[in-house]
């Protein structure tokens, strides 16, 4: 399986949320989410890890519109839906709208 990892981050570019996703030749991309705890030190491998389980046991689809989308127009696409999704932390929706903000639309 070939999965794709992003990180989102605070304000302070500490890396708070992680974003697995799977892209397939239909259009659509599953997701997972992992947040770490406000209080836990944040440890990469296991966001991978909690992720990427919650990608494979129960999974968030966001389509990506057009044909041969690149890795760019499919982030935008799962954080775009991850803002629709009314389940994950306030730290996991600021740090997702700061990077929508930061991540210019891409010009066809």
């Amino acid at each position: 399986m070939d999965y794709r990892f992003m990180f989102l981050r605070t304000d302070s570019g500490f890396p708070v949320a992680c974003v697995a996703m799977k892209y397939s030749k239909a259009g659509m991309v599953t997701y997972g989410v992992s947040t770490q705890h406000p209080k836990d030190r944040f440890n990469r491998k296991l966001a991978r890890d909690l992720a990427l389980g919650r990608l494979v046991s129960s999974p968030w689809i966001a389509v990506v519109l057009g044909q041969n989308p690149s890795a760019h127009d499919i982030s935008r696409a799962v954080v775009s839906d991850l803002l629709k999704k009314a389940v994950l932390p306030s730290r996991t929706y600021s740090a997702a709208k700061k990077w929508l903000k930061k991540v210019p639309k891409k010009e066809v």
